[in-house]
């Protein structure tokens, strides 16, 4: 009940990919992950710079991990540069085993 109180709450701001997907490094590199595969979840809309896309890409190859994008009612123009799959919302909806099958399995 809590998680869906959360998930409903509007916190009026752009989204920041670069925080999030920072962390997510840190986790990676810290752990020394590999293989990974990293989900994001959003609009799309927002920005990155492109010293974080280097370094995000540059460690993406180092430490053979994969971001997979799923896109409700936005675009992937900024998270192309960074993820290997993209899947939109509405593709789910309308052919979702097919979709969830390419999502579930590459990850």
């Amino acid at each position: 009940k809590r998680v869906l109180e959360f998930c409903e709450e509007f916190f009026s701001g752009g989204t920041d990919f670069e925080e999030p997907l920072d962390r997510a490094l840190e986790t990676i590199q810290e752990n020394r992950f590999k293989k990974a595969d990293l989900v994001i979840v959003t609009d799309g809309i927002s920005s990155l710079s492109p010293s974080f896309i280097e370094r995000f890409n540059k460690t993406k190859e180092d430490k053979e991990f994969s971001l997979h994008s799923v896109i409700i009612g936005g675009t992937d123009e900024v998270l192309s540069s960074v993820s290997d799959q993209t899947l939109y919302l509405s593709e789910l909806l309308e052919n979702g085993e097919e979709i969830a099958g390419k999502l579930f399995e590459s990850v």
